[in-house]
């Protein structure tokens, strides 16, 4: 009777054998034969992954390009997300380069760059209000502030004018604030 073959080594022998590591380099890590590598992959094919020569060809594939199953993987996940928003490649190059250039002319890195784009997204979010619609809406602030600016220098005109009318000077006015209760409390001893 043959002897059950453990689990922790058909595990491994499948693992790297998806990794694109050859039948005798296998045999030789695990310190089995090759037949039983070839007993393994042959069985792992039958019952638990058909697909088993598939997934090695992509993992040898990404080996030549020097990538690993890591980025493989990111790389998944990124483009089903972007299946989910409803947007292509083309769309996120084109958007990368953008991002590229205008980090460029400004003097800006990939990551100062999205810190800033969450910093108005929560902005946006804070003011209850779509980022498409913040433009208009600090212009709509500058204007009001531009305004504001106005109505204060229009006020110190007119401070300006009735001190002048008066005859009295900022500094007359600040000795007066100084000496109201000074005076007031003269004003009531005369009082009395």
């Amino acid at each position: 009777m043959e002897a059950k073959i453990p689990k922790s080594i058909r595990e491994q022998v499948i693992k790297q054998w998806l990794q694109g590591t050859s039948r005798d380099q296998i045999a030789k890590d695990n310190d089995i034969g090759a037949e039983t590598v070839s007993s393994i992959i042959k069985d792992a094919k039958q019952k638990d992954n058909p697909d088993i020569d598939l997934l090695r060809e992509v993992a040898i594939l990404l080996k030549k390009e020097e990538l690993d199953l890591d980025v493989f993987a990111c790389s998944i996940r990124i483009k089903k997300k972007m299946d989910e928003m409803g947007i292509n490649e083309d769309h996120i190059e084109s958007l990368i380069e953008n991002i590229n250039i205008h980090c460029f002319k400004r003097g800006l890195t990939a990551e100062e760059f999205v810190n800033t784009i969450n910093k108005v997204s929560a902005s946006s979010e804070n003011l209850g209000m779509p980022v498409d619609q913040l433009p208009n809406y600090i212009t709509q602030q500058e204007l009001e502030l531009e305004k504001l600016r106005g109505e204060t220098e229009e006020a110190k005109l007119k401070e300006r004018q009735v001190l002048q009318h008066y005859n009295v000077t900022m500094n007359d006015l600040e000795e007066y604030r100084r000496n109201k209760p000074l005076i007031d409390y003269v004003k009531k001893l005369e009082k009395n």
